[in-house]
Order: structure tokens, then C-alpha cells, then sequence
């Protein structure tokens, strides 16, 4: 039986989207730049540290809200379109859309890199998805070492349809960064980061969607240890199974048509005990529109299980 998922962030969730909503639809943002397709505007925080709120903006044609979220979500793809992002870890999940995360970004000399720990909760409302993350106090999480922990009061995503065939995407951050930090750099950071939505859209130019993965029973027995992805490789995933890990530990990947459409094939390595493979039934409330899924299901298993997708051609997922 799929375990009940409980969150001890769930108010400061519900809040941290409102938030979201709220300053997407503020009349207070000033325009900062407005260059190939990707809009920047600023406003100072309401606690008036150095570094300003920002929001940037473009549309991004021949995808779904799904898509942009694949890439948007996929911490791999992250290392390739915001250069200034350095890793995220894990540390709990509380259900298959939230998780406790501790986050770096690189420093620029001679400013230290900073690191957050904090909550990621992702949401679809008719059809738009918002990504949104925050700090939390947690003692137990040391500072990582050569690092300054910063805050992070609100960085959002919106991901919305445009129309039938472009999406609307925005994203929107309140960072205290915590410290000094020399003018000129500070400069970058306010272009970069919400420069980032024109980035991604370059990214998907280059790379296509990578599959997204959705664990159905994250506190099982199943969790991700590392992922890559190529538009030429193809897409692999190192999942660390405990012993005795059960078909609730089950685990969605689905694979965008804008990059899938042509077919799949699936590989499996690794473990023992016994890995089930099977395609999603139609009409799964997982599976967007937009795209097909498998799932992987583990009985008995230990060990690593290793999922390898490339792409191949008749139109349909190939399972082992």
C-alpha cells in the first residue's frame, strides 16, 4: 500500500505559492533589460538587502508546460543552463512532489560560493505547473565547508500554456545571498539568474526534453543517486534500492513526444531480486498528454538498479 505523505512544511508550501502568484502579478517591477526574447525586471525587497528581487520572462514555441518543466525539474540539465548552479542533494522527501533539499551555487573570486537548504514543492493548476522552493532552519544540516548559507525567501517557476503550441515561462526569485558582495558581481547575479529562462530555452534547442522521473513512493525503498542525459547518449538513472524494496516503491519515467515521439528502448541493469517493467495505462493521471510513461517495479530487490533510454525508431517504447 502506497504510504501516506505528510510534510511538516505544508502551511509555508501553501504560502510560498500564493507568494509566487502574488509577485508574478505585482505592478511594482521596474524593467531591467530586454534582450532576444527574454524580459528581466527588478524590484527592491521589502527588507532592503543588496541583492534585488528579479523576474525574467520569454515564451518558448513547439513544447507543452510539461516539457519546460522536464527540463526546468532535472537537476543534470540545471548544470547546463544556469552556470552559476553547482548541485542539489536530497536530504528527505516528503511525498512525490515535495523534498528537503541542500542546494550549491559557485562562487565568483573573491566571493565564496553559498549553499541553501530548503523545501521544493512542484504543483499543476489548470494546466500551468509551478516549481517553487525556500529555506528552512534546519540545525541538523551542517554549512557545507568553504560555503556561506544563504536564504532563500521565494525562487518560482511558472510554466504556462500560451497557446496550442508555446509556453508562457517565468521565473521569479527573493534571495538573501547573506555577506558581502562586490557591486560588479552582484551586477551578474541580477541578469544571470533570471536570464536563466532564455538559457533553458537554448537548452532545449540543443538537447530536447530528458525523461522525468516521478517516484510514486519516494520513502520506500527506491531513491535517485545520479541521472545524465544527451540528446546523442540518451538517458541514464542509478536508483539505490534497500533490501526488500516492493512494487509501492514504483517509479514513473515519462518521455516527451517533442524528443520520443520516434520510440524508445529500455534498458536494466544491476541489483537482485527482480525488476517488472511495464507501460502506462492509458488515461494514467501521471502520464501527461503531451507525452507516453513506463514503470519500473521492484520486488525483492538490493543494490543499484541502473534504467538506460535511448532513442530508437518505430514510434514505440521497446521494454526488456
Amino acid at each position: 500500500m502506497q504510504t501516506p505523505y505528510t510534510s511538516p512544511h505544508s502551511e509555508l508550501t501553501a504560502k510560498a505559492l500564493e507568494t509566487l502568484k502574488e509577485l508574478d502579478a505585482d505592478s511594482k517591477w521596474a524593467p531591467y533589460s530586454d534582450l532576444n526574447g527574454v524580459k528581466i525586471w527588478t524590484q527592491p525587497p521589502p527588507d532592503n538587502v543588496a541583492m534585488p528581487m528579479t523576474k525574467g520572462h520569454t515564451t518558448i514555441e513547439g513544447v507543452q508546460p510539461f516539457d519546460v518543466f522536464s527540463v526546468v525539474a532535472f537537476p543534470a540539465g540545471r548544470q547546463v543552463w544556469d552556470e552559476r548552479f553547482d548541485g542539489i542533494t536530497s536530504l528527505e522527501s516528503y511525498g512525490p512532489r515535495a523534498v528537503k533539499f541542500q542546494s550549491t551555487q559557485k562562487g565568483t573570486f573573491p566571493v565564496a560560493g553559498r549553499e541553501f537548504v530548503g523545501v521544493q514543492n512542484w504543483a499543476l493548476v489548470d494546466g500551468t505547473y509551478y516549481l517553487v522552493q525556500y529555506s528552512i532552519e534546519d540545525s541538523s544540516v551542517p554549512v557545507l565547508s568553504g560555503k556561506v548559507r544563504g536564504h532563500i525567501h521565494i525562487a518560482g517557476w511558472i510554466i504556462a500554456p500560451a497557446s496550442d503550441n508555446t509556453v508562457s515561462v517565468t521565473y521569479i526569485t527573493r534571495v538573501d545571498v547573506k555577506g558581502s558582495v562586490p557591486s560588479a558581481i552582484l551586477r551578474l547575479v541580477v541578469s544571470g539568474t533570471p536570464g536563466c529562462v532564455g538559457t533553458v530555452k537554448k537548452y532545449i534547442a540543443n538537447n530536447g526534453i530528458p525523461p522525468q522521473h516521478i517516484a510514486v513512493n519516494p520513502r520506500g525503498g527506491l531513491r535517485t543517486l545520479e541521472e545524465t542525459y544527451s540528446a546523442t547518449a540518451g538517458y541514464t538513472v542509478s536508483l539505490a534500492a534497500k533490501e526488500g524494496a516492493e512494487k509501492d516503491d514504483s517509479f514513473y519515467f515519462v518521455l516527451s513526444n517533442v524528443t520520443w515521439a520516434d520510440g524508445a528502448k529500455i534498458a536494466v541493469s544491476g541489483s537482485t531480486g527482480s525488476v517488472e517493467l511495464a507501460l502506462a495505462e492509458e488515461g494514467d493521471p501521471v502520464v501527461p498528454s503531451s507525452g507516453r510513461a513506463f514503470v519500473v517495479k521492484p520486488t525483492g530487490v538490493a543494490g543499484t538498479v541502473n534504467i538506460k533510454i535511448t532513442k530508437s525508431s518505430g514510434g514505440a517504447i521497446t521494454l526488456p
